[in-house]
């Protein structure tokens, strides 16, 4: 599954968690159809702005990691 991801997995990751906090504890969803509809309108107004952030900082950890072997690299992020 994660190879259909689109993007870095925490980029999916974080735009998964802000669409389960709008649609499922912020929003009345009384069955599938709903369920869908809601997301569906929280993913259009979703701040997509957000993904190429999540995205820069999963390619300076993932850098960080190489650079330390996989070994702890915490310390090397600012």
């Amino acid at each position: 599954m994660a190879s259909e991801l689109p993007g870095p997995q925490s980029c999916w990751l974080l735009c998964l968690y802000v669409l389960q906090e709008r649609v499922y504890y912020c929003t009345k969803v009384d069955n599938v159809v709903d369920l869908k509809q809601h997301i569906m309108a929280e993913w259009a107004a979703l701040d997509h702005s957000i993904i190429p952030s999540a995205i820069a900082q999963w390619r300076l950890r993932l850098h960080a990691c190489i650079r330390a072997a996989g070994e702890d690299f915490e310390h090397c992020l600012q």
